[in-house]
């Protein structure tokens, strides 16, 4: 009966194992794309790989993404080593507004002007803001719809530079 008893558990134990490394191998990845920044700079995603990448999309018109910015300028700033943060506008705006806002907001972090085509590289946004974050693999790992707090926005980055996803519960 014991020996009954371990070989269940062991094979419960096997199948949770092999569900966790299903879901981690068919996670989104980083899409491998070249982004233009409204610097006329370009962004290769692709490139990013072995940093954590935040890619936040966001509006002017958005009071919750307003909010969110200075946390991913400190982000941007404290884990400059490890993290890399895009913004991508999701509105049409005029370049010249566009860059207003970010001199206003003192926006260090580079950021894609709207591109209607761009949306789908990153899965679907339901809703301004979306925080979409890659560990150091470029394996999707968070994709949070709504205004994240500094405590989320921070403890979420502590935990990938460390490399304990996992250990997060994200």
């Amino acid at each position: 009966m014991k020996k009954r008893v371990v070989l269940f558990i062991t094979v419960c134990a096997v199948g949770v194992l092999m569900l966790a490394l299903w879901l981690v191998m068919r996670a989104p990845q980083l899409p491998q794309i070249v982004l233009p920044t409204i610097t006329g700079q370009s962004i290769d995603v692709g490139s990013y790989r072995g940093q954590v990448v935040i890619v936040n999309f966001w509006a002017t018109w958005c009071a919750p993404c307003r909010k969110e910015i200075p946390d991913l300028i400190n982000l941007s700033v404290n884990y400059s080593d490890d993290v890399r943060v895009i913004g991508i506008n999701s509105e049409r705006v005029t370049p010249e507004k566009l860059g207003e806002f970010i001199d206003a907001f003192a926006i260090s972090y580079p950021i894609v002007p709207y591109i209607p085509d761009l949306l789908g590289a990153f899965g679907e946004v339901i809703g301004l803001p979306t925080t979409i974050i890659f560990d150091r693999d470029g394996r999707e790992v968070l994709r949070h719809a709504g205004y994240a707090s500094t405590t989320q926005l921070s403890q979420w980055t502590q935990c990938l530079v460390a490399n304990q996803a996992v250990d997060c519960q994200l």
